[in-house]
């Protein structure tokens, strides 16, 4: 992990699975340097925050109720 994974802060990365403007692999570069979780949205693009809003409210939220993710 990078700087923020030694941190101890954790971090979360969504991506959507069919990302034209950035693919599924920066998506791992990103957990990787973060140490972070990540989730890929299946079937959803770049603009998965508006095509999936409340699965990804959702996500957020239980990435800060479980300290475990």
């Amino acid at each position: 992990g990078g700087k923020l994974a030694e941190t101890g802060i954790r971090a979360l990365v969504l991506w959507g699975q069919h990302d034209d403007a950035a693919p599924t692999c920066d998506a791992t570069t990103f957990k990787s340097i973060l140490g972070a979780h990540l989730t890929v949205l299946d079937g959803h693009s770049h603009l998965f925050v508006v095509e999936a809003a409340e699965e990804v409210a959702h996500l957020i939220m239980d990435f800060w109720r479980k300290p475990d993710m």
